[in-house]
């Protein structure tokens, strides 16, 4: 029997694990050198600063298309919610369900017993607008096949160029 002595455990700094059922001693120091590397590693608060208000970006934005999209298609089951946003946005179904239940909590949108809503229509105008000046409405119009879903689509974007048209005007002064 290999006792603590017998192995002069005591005598050395050396990382081992003791495998008490078949009384081996296996020599872990690179794992703990590896982890200790991991751990040391250096990375400035500037970097991570950085990282973390890249993800608070990308997650705001995605949050903007959500609503933009959801006004877009107006009425949509929530069973299907998270797998169709996921395919037109690019991003995972998780992803799109923390975002519909922070917008619930914050009630910017509104859920009926299966579906969900935008109820303000300047909000929905305004991510709409966003959402297309990143996605084109030809992309999101793909994922549809029922006539009456495209129709739907094609009325509310019917609604952004009648809404950009007036903002140009707006801007150059021509609607007072």
């Amino acid at each position: 029997m290999k006792t603590k002595k017998s192995l002069k455990l005591h005598s050395d700094t050396k990382g081992r694990t003791l495998d008490l059922t078949g009384r081996e001693i296996g020599d872990n120091s690179s794992e703990l050198n590896g982890r200790w590397q991991q751990f040391a590693k250096s990375q400035s608060y500037r970097e991570l600063s950085e990282s973390l208000t890249d993800l608070a970006r990308s997650f705001e934005e995605n949050t903007v298309k959500c609503v933009g999209l959801l006004y877009l298609i107006r009425a949509i089951p929530k069973g299907k919610v998270a797998a169709i946003f996921s395919k037109i946005l690019r991003v995972s179904e998780e992803e799109i369900t923390v975002i519909i239940q922070k917008l619930l909590d914050k009630e910017i949108i509104i859920s009926t017993p299966n579906l969900y809503l935008v109820e303000n229509e300047q909000i929905g105008m305004e991510s709409l607008l966003e959402l297309i000046s990143d996605t084109s409405p030809e992309h999101i119009d793909s994922f549809f096949d029922s006539k009456e879903e495209k129709a739907r689509i094609r009325e509310q974007l019917a609604k952004t160029e009648q809404a950009t048209k007036f903002l140009q005007k707006e801007s150059r002064g021509g609607v007072r």
